[in-house]
């Protein structure tokens, strides 16, 4: 990490150097990396030596105490930067950062600078990759679009950050708080009880009024400690110049305070868990400096303030899990700033919601100046008969990530026609990475489909007249397809649909995850040369057969038969249940095609299922086998007693099965036996 040059690992007297510099890490991998990072910076023959003698000379610690090294990386960052590692000390141990929350928290505080050709939010998520680099955060999970969503902090280094915070930030566990004046930023640690929680915060609310940041994360109190607890919020909104509030542990109240709208510095307000909330005290619209608004899981939650639109700071509206939300005020789409929309909600069947009668519901015609969302939006409620879905300006929105379109149910025939007009209006741009629909009753599907050139996952749930889908298999980057409730659909890919038997079927080159629920009339699949999951529900067992063979068929007719190119060979999991006129699994040359590759094997509830094939032997990293809920299987294949690598053995609600001793008495590798209501 340290080398820029690969000819300085050729230098004797450098290599010697970083030696010399590696043994004051004492063999922790987090100096090491850190340090490195320092290094990579520095030219190796003029400043290399210098950091050694002078500033890594002057490092002193205990034997088993790396913290006064770690620091020496901490000292190299800019100051916006040790800004933004400090205000991590708010956080526990083991924290799982949410990226996004953490740069909003940033902005909040003032700690990202101002530029004109970037965002705040892009200027952020460069000072996390460049922490990440440095290695003050790690264990990064990534979303959809390939960005960074989720992280830690190793421990050595959240003790860096509790170090270098000093007075001006406390994560309170036990005891008291300092008395510091200049005490900024507080955070009640998850863990302490509404007793310790109430013991601590009264000496905050009598002497600490600069305080900018204030978590109240959840605990669970009993009733007295509730009542306690709503004065106890009045309080809290009595610290003036806060920026950043998080009142999850008064999650039981169902109405907030009007005082909220005197917090005229507040950036950030995360209300997420207020699961009994019906209300936002319109005073909240008076917030004008209000960037962030998470209010995520209030599932009481009925409406927004109708003066909404007056937040004009307003960057991030979180509503999941708000299923009471019952529509959007009007003149939200005069927030121009959002970056964040998560849920777009239109009224539901009720038409005397919609405008002229009542103007103060927002339509989807809200959404057309808002292009700067990124993220994922869900518009919900969409009604075939509504002519607008072209207000929406999807197509010009290219930082969203997701979408997701759910729809009203209206079964009438003359409906189809203007489902399908509907979506059509709805084109996304093509750079959109996700997409679900829901309750799309058209026949058809909407032809801008296959020129998402971008997409990497799609679901279609209750599509229960659609027969067809377009060309799928051009969609060069779809790594995950799911499909449930599609009562009517035949194909998966319409040019299945012309293809002959001498025909080569559509392949889906990247596609790793495959699940189809309930398409009871689906028959026949592409192939799959990259699948590692397949999840088959309530389906006939004629795709599942087909693809095998056709898998079989198409490898053998090449004279090179490639293993990257050949379907279901790098299949990882397979899980069949609920199809009913399943007979048996394909024979040898079929099943051939997974023998180095499957780790996971379930069937359930297979009622005619007889027997199983002696080929599964040959599935040789086989580690998880489980049959349940097939009353005619009679007996397992001799042959399972090769599988080599099984660890796991479920079986259970056969009730016709005999001789399973027999054939399991030569796994060596298994862990875990679970025979369950197997009479014979």
């Amino acid at each position: 990490m340290a080398f820029r040059q690969v000819q300085d690992l050729n230098n004797p007297k450098i290599v010697d150097l970083g030696k010399a510099i590696l043994e004051k890490c004492k063999g922790v991998p987090l100096a090491i990396k850190t340090i490195g990072s320092i290094l990579y910076f520095k030219n190796p023959e003029t400043e290399w030596s210098f950091f050694k003698d002078n500033e890594l000379a002057k490092v002193t610690q205990q034997e088993d105490d790396i913290i006064p090294t770690l620091k020496l990386s901490y000292n190299h960052l800019p100051s916006y930067l040790k800004h933004c590692f400090a205000y991590c000390s708010l956080f526990s141990k083991d924290h799982e950062f949410d990226v996004q929350m953490l740069i909003h928290l940033w902005m909040a505080q003032g700690f990202i600078k101002a530029d004109q050709n970037q965002s705040p939010e892009d200027i952020g998520y460069g000072y996390f990759l460049d922490l990440l680099w440095r290695s003050f955060f790690q264990e990064v999970e990534e979303d959809v679009s390939g960005k960074i969503r989720w992280c830690k902090m190793h421990d050595l280094m959240h003790d860096l950050a509790m170090s270098v915070a000093g007075t001006s930030s406390v994560l309170i566990n036990k005891g008291s708080i300092s008395s510091s004046e200049n005490l900024f930023h507080v955070s009640f640690d998850f863990s302490l009880g509404g007793t310790e929680f109430l013991k601590s915060v009264s000496p905050l609310l009598k002497h600490h009024y600069k305080l900018r940041t204030l978590f109240c994360p959840f605990t669970y109190l009993d009733y007295e400690q509730e009542l306690t607890l709503i004065n106890c919020m009045e309080s809290c909104l009595k610290f003036k110049l806060l920026r950043a509030l998080d009142l999850d542990i008064f999650y039981s109240m169902r109405k907030l305070p009007n005082s909220f709208g005197k917090l005229k510095h507040l950036r950030y307000l995360d209300l997420s868990r207020f699961s009994k909330l019906q209300k936002l005290p319109n005073s909240i619209t008076k917030l004008q400096n209000l960037q962030t608004l998470n209010l995520a899981g209030c599932r009481e939650l009925s409406s927004l303030p109708r003066d909404m639109h007056k937040l004009v700071s307003l960057r991030h509206l979180v509503l999941d899990m708000c299923w009471s939300l019952s529509h959007m005020p009007s003149r939200l789409g005069e927030l121009t700033c959002l970056h964040t929309l998560s849920r777009f909600v239109l009224p539901g069947h009720d038409v005397s919601q919609w405008r002229p009668r009542n103007k103060s519901i927002g339509e989807v015609g809200e959404l057309r100046n808002l292009n700067s969302l990124r993220g994922k939006l869900s518009i919900e409620n969409l009604r075939p008969d509504i002519d607008e879905s072209d207000t929406a300006n999807l197509q010009e929105k290219q930082h969203l990530q997701e979408l997701q379109l759910w729809y009203l149910v209206f079964q009438e025939d003359h409906f189809v026609e203007k489902y399908e007009k509907s979506l059509e209006l709805l084109r996304p741009h093509p750079n959109l990475k996700a997409l679900r629909v829901v309750c799309y009753l058209g026949v058809g599907f909407a032809s801008w489909v296959k020129s998402l050139t971008n997409l990497v996952g799609l679901e279609l749930f209750g599509c229960t007249k659609c027969r067809h889908l377009p060309a799928l298999h051009e969609l060069p980057r779809l790594q995950k397809l799911t499909l449930g409730g599609l009562d009517c659909l035949e194909y998966i890919d319409d040019d299945q649909n012309t293809a002959t038997s001498c025909d080569i079927i559509p392949f889906f080159p990247s596609l790793k995850e495959l699940c189809i629920q309930i398409c009871p009339k689906l028959t026949s699949m592409p192939l799959f040369p990259s699948l590692e999951r397949l999840f088959l529900n309530g389906t006939s067992s004629k795709p599942l057969l087909e693809t095998m063979m056709m898998a079989h068929k198409e490898a053998s007719s090449r004279a090179s038969p490639s293993s990257s190119f050949q379907s279901l060979s790098k299949l990882v999991e397979m899980t069949i249940r609920n199809i009913d006129d399943l007979q048996s699994l394909p024979q040898e040359e079929s099943i051939g095609n997974l023998s180095s590759s499957l780790r996971s094997l379930q069937i359930r509830g297979c009622p005619n299922l007889t027997s199983l094939p002696e080929s599964i032997g040959n599935l040789s990293s086989l580690r998880y086998l489980e049959i349940s809920n097939c009353p005619k299987l009679t007996s397992l294949p001799e042959a399972i007693r090769n599988l080599s690598s099984l660890q796991s053995l479920q079986i259970g609600d056969c009730p016709n099965l005999t001789s399973l001793l027999e054939a399991i008495g030569n796994l060596s590798s298994l862990q875990s036996l679970e025979i369950r209501d197997c009479r014979n």
